[in-house]
Formats: structure tokens, C-alpha cells, sequence
């Protein structure tokens, strides 16, 4: 038996309707429809015969399909920006990090004061590169010249900006020149420190070059004039805040010690800007000076900040040194007293020896007269100990002279002391006068002037 389907088939195809029937029967569908109308609902995946054969419709939105492709395609591209931030010339993301990364950032600077600090910031990446590079044995003399070479640009560009922003606003084009400058030098003396320890093939040697030549020229092209007393002002506020939030960030990474030394120096810069502030009204230029040097510490701090190989190769002393307060200061001076003290005894013991070796005249006659100073000043500055209230300057002056000269004297006894000779001989003879200098007390030594005149006589004869 033929099935019910072919059967139906057959027969629909035996019957025909004639022309009126169409037309009627059109009609009639037409008429239905619009007092019926339809209300279009969702497709739901259900089996629908045709015939014997089983189909499944689905709900294809291809406006879902291509967010989906363009959120991954999004994310993909972040995560590559992000992890090109990591790379170093000869990785493969390096490329991405400088000529799309750096790239987007440059454009969205849109003012000459930030391409400054941009055109700053690349250069400190670029020499972050080299270090690191170097300190993996991988920096080759190619790659040196090419981070050399994007030092120079770097530096170019920001002075280029800098020469625009004078014709627009002499403050902001002083103040960018500053921060320049300051990172000019804080990364030449990280090199020049680095240069010390390094082995062959990992020499900065050229990029050190540049950075002075890049130091030298925008010296040449600084502004004389001091940037208005308000920019100035506004300006400290913010790198101040700036470096007081960075040294919280810093407090994971860099050791105790370290941070104990950048907030003394955050502190000493907030006395330095309340002292200027508190001249302002006094003498505008001399306050404005003292704003523009704390606005160079705070820009010294936050390179050390911001760069752990800067934090590696030089410590915060030698970026910004420490601001000695007053009992410091003078705390400073008992200290090398005491150890000018010493020294005198230690040369009492050498030139009173009788196995020291034989010491030239020539050396005597510069003795004396240089122990005639050194107790003289010494004298003079416990005199200034025992005053009240201390004159500080003055005892830090005559503290530092006798220490320098009394060191001056042991540098001169230096072959005495080692020994040139294979053996030891009777020392020469030493004038009375200066052993009375030596073993006496420096403090009757200095009411006297005319003692050292004989000294010196007595010498020569």
C-alpha cells in the first residue's frame, strides 16, 4: 500500500482550480487575514516533519556573534598591550610596547608640559632597558647604540617642547626644564656608579655620553628668570603629594632602611618649602629659589622612586643629601672633634716612636705649622661648645678645618706609617714647639698667634 503522503501528492496533482476559483479563494485568505491578524512569537528549536524527514530550526543572533568576537578580540589586544609593558629590546612584544603602546600615550599628551614629562618618562624606560640588559650580560654594542640613540630623541623631543612652551609660557617651560634636568642626572650618576662594577659587554658607556651631552645642552638652555612665586607653589603641592603617595606604593619593595631615608628626605624638603614660603614676603627671589630647589629634591626622590634599578645602583644620599638640623649640625662637629683628637694621638705616637721611620724634613716643615692650625681651630670651636648659645656655623667651620687639616697631617705621615723602609730607623728629630703642640693642650695654643711664626723659624734654622 502506497503511502498516505505520495498518495496525496497524486492526487493534488490531478486537481486544478479554474481562474475564478483562484481569484475567490485568494480573496476569502486575504479577507481572513485581516480580521486575523498574525503575531509573530519565537521559534523554538522543535522537530517539524516534512515528509519522513525530522529538521530543528535554531535562533541565529548574529548581532550577539559579533560582540563576542569583538569583546575577545578587545580583551586579546589589552592583554597583549599589557603584557608588551614587561618587554625588553630582543623580546618579541617589544615592538608593541614602543611603537603602539608609547605611541597611543604620546598622542593622548596634548599639552607641550605633558609631552615633556612623556617624552621624560620614555627616556627613564629606555635606560631602565639598558640597565637591565646590562646587568644580564645581554646589552651588545648594537643594541647599545640603539638605546643611545632613543635617548637622544627622547631628550630632543622634550627640549623641542620645551623651546614651544616658551613662546606660550616661560613658568611651565622653566618648570618642565627642571623636571628634564633632574632626571638627566639622576640616571648619568646611576651610570657613571654602575660603570664602576661592570664586566665586559655590558659597558653603558655610550649611553653615558649621551646623557651628558643631553645635560650640557639643556644647561646651555635654561632660563635665567625664576618661575612665578604661584606656579612655583602649585607646582611643589603636587609633586610633594605625588612622591608622599609614592613612597606608600614603594613600601612593598623597598627595604626599611630605605624608607626611613625617603621620608627624612620628604621631611627635610617640608621644612626647606615652609621656609621659603615663610621669606616670600621678605625677599620674593630668595623664596622662590628655595621653592625651586625643593621642587628639584622632590623630582630627584621620585626617580628613585619610580625606578628600582635607580633605587639599585645609587642610595638616596646620593640623589638628595640628607638636610642636617641644627642639634645635628652640631652633634656632626663634637663628633669630628673627637676624632681629630685621634688623630693627634695617633701622630703624637708616631713621631714620638723610636721605630718610626726616618721622616724628611721637608714633611716636618710642613707638620708644624699644620698642627699649630689644627689645635688652634680645635681650641676655638670647644670655646664655642662651652658658649650659649652655640654658634653653629662657626663650630661647624673651625670643627671641619681642624679635622681636615689634622687628616691632612696623617696622609703626609702615610709612608711613615706603613714602613717604606725594610727597616725601621731613629725618626727625625722633632722641634720641641711642635711636640709641645702636639702633647699639650690645644686650647693654650690658641691664645697665642705668634707661636706658630717661631715654629716655622725655628724649622728653617
Amino acid at each position: 500500500m502506497k503511502r498516505f503522503s505520495q498518495q496525496l501528492n497524486n492526487k493534488a496533482k490531478e486537481l486544478t482550480l479554474s481562474v475564478a476559483e483562484k481569484r475567490d479563494l485568494r480573496d476569502r485568505v486575504v479577507s481572513y487575514m485581516e480580521y486575523h491578524p498574525a503575531t509573530l512569537t519565537a521559534v523554538s528549536p522543535e522537530a517539524i516533519f516534512v515528509g519522513s524527514e525530522s529538521y530543528r530550526f535554531f535562533n541565529f543572533d548574529v548581532s550577539r556573534v559579533f560582540k563576542f568576537a569583538g569583546t575577545f578580540i578587545l580583551l586579546f589586544a589589552l592583554s597583549i598591550s599589557y603584557l608588551a609593558e614587561r618587554a625588553i629590546p630582543g623580546d618579541v612584544l617589544y615592538a608593541v610596547k614602543v611603537d603602539f603602546n608609547e605611541e597611543v600615550r604620546s598622542t593622548l599628551a596634548l599639552g607641550s608640559y605633558d609631552k615633556v614629562v612623556w617624552e621624560t618618562e620614555r627616556l627613564n624606560r629606555r635606560i631602565s632597558e639598558a640597565r637591565l640588559l646590562a646587568d644580564e650580560g645581554r646589552l651588545t654594542e648594537e643594541v647599545e647604540a640603539q638605546v643611545a640613540s632613543a635617548v637622544k630623541e627622547h631628550s630632543d623631543n622634550a627640549r623641542k617642547e620645551i623651546e614651544n612652551l616658551k613662546l606660550i609660557d616661560k613658568d611651565d617651560a622653566t618648570l618642565a626644564s627642571i623636571e628634564l634636568t633632574t632626571a638627566l642626572d639622576v640616571q648619568s650618576t646611576s651610570l657613571r656608579n654602575r660603570t664602576e662594577v661592570t664586566t665586559e659587554g655590558q659597558s653603558t658607556n655610550l649611553i653615558e655620553i649621551v646623557l651628558e651631552e643631553s645635560q650640557a645642552a639643556e644647561l646651555t638652555s635654561e632660563d635665567e628668570n625664576l618661575p612665578a612665586y604661584e606656579k612655583l607653589s602649585a607646582k611643589i603641592e603636587s609633586e610633594t603629594t605625588r612622591a608622599h603617595e609614592l613612597l606608600r606604593e614603594v613600601a612593598g619593595v623597598a627595604t626599611a632602611e630605605e624608607q626611613v631615608d625617603i621620608k627624612r628626605r620628604l621631611d627635610d624638603i617640608d621644612v626647606k618649602i615652609l621656609a621659603a614660603i615663610q621669606l616670600q614676603t621678605q625677599d620674593e627671589v630668595a623664596s622662590r629659589q628655595g621653592l625651586v630647589e625643593a621642587l628639584q629634591q622632590t623630582h630627584r626622590l621620585i626617580v628613585f622612586m619610580t625606578n628600582i634599578d635607580v633605587r639599585a645602583s645609587v642610595t638616596v644620599d646620593e640623589i638628595v643629601p640628607v638636610t642636617l638640623t641644627t642639634d645635628e649640625k652640631i652633634e656632626t662637629a663634637k663628633k669630628q672633634l673627637e676624632e681629630t683628637e685621634a688623630i693627634r694621638l695617633k701622630v703624637v705616637e708616631l713621631l714620638t716612636s723610636t721605630s718610626t721611620p726616618a721622616i724628611e724634613p721637608s714633611v716636618l716643615e710642613k707638620i708644624t705649622p699644620a698642627l699649630e692650625q689644627s689645635s688652634t681651630s680645635a681650641a676655638q670651636a670647644k670655646a664655642i661648645l662651652d658658649a650659649a648659645p652655640i654658634d653653629e656655623p662657626a663650630l661647624s667651620m673651625l670643627s671641619l678645618e681642624a679635622y681636615n687639616v689634622m687628616t691632612d697631617i696623617l696622609s703626609l705621615l702615610g709612608p711613615v706609617q706603613i714602613g717604606t723602609e725594610g727597616e725601621a730607623t731613629a725618626p727625625e728629630e722633632v722641634p720641641e714647639d711642635a711636640l709641645e703642640v702636639l702633647e699639650g693642650n690645644p686650647e693654650e695654643t690658641a691664645s697665642s698667634s705668634a707661636t706658630s711664626t717661631e715654629v716655622v723659624e725655628e724649622t728653617e734654622a
